[in-house]
């Protein structure tokens, strides 16, 4: 669960790049890990919550999610509760970044879905949200939504996202 030191790929990068040339309007992610923020990008949505922080079960004090990790077994607050990472745990609700999620699915004129075998609920269900025409899938393997989309690369995100980030860039 330690991703705190993780640094941002080509896919980070080059989501960024799509961001600075105004192509990108969010980024939708089930990964906790903030690399969309290290790299750069700026209206991320991370469903699934974010292991960056950890706030008090009682009294909301928020802390940095080096905290979980520098702790030898649970880390307490200085009012005495239990601090727990800002993720999501089974059988809890998501997050408000879920419906805003679905918002911008729902909004947008191309959906780019990157590096997700689409069958975790629910996150896989936002793509039904999505009523434009331009759906394109980039994952190493089959997903259930590949018929409905209009390309589909069935590849690596770092081989594609390398050969992309070329032309983005000249």
């Amino acid at each position: 669960m330690n991703c705190l030191d993780a640094q941002p790929n080509i896919t980070h990068k080059y989501l960024k790049a799509l961001e600075d040339k105004g192509k990108l309007k969010a980024v939708v992610t089930q990964n906790v890990d903030g690399l969309h923020q290290k790299a750069g990008s700026k209206n991320v949505y991370e469903i699934h919550g974010t292991m960056s922080t950890c706030h008090c079960t009682k009294c909301g004090k928020e802390y940095p999610g080096t905290i979980v990790f520098e702790t030898g077994g649970i880390p307490r607050c200085t009012c005495g509760e239990m601090i727990r990472p800002d993720v999501v745990l089974y059988g809890e609700m998501l997050t408000e970044a879920y419906s805003l999620a679905s918002y911008y699915i729902f909004k947008s004129d191309v959906l780019l879905v990157a590096g997700t075998s689409l069958v975790v609920e629910p996150a896989s269900g936002l793509v039904k949200l999505y009523k434009g025409k331009h759906m394109i899938i980039i994952n190493d393997t089959e997903t259930p939504y590949d018929e409905m989309a209009e390309i589909v690369i069935h590849k690596p995100l770092g081989e594609v996202f390398n050969t992309l980030m070329d032309h983005i860039i000249n």
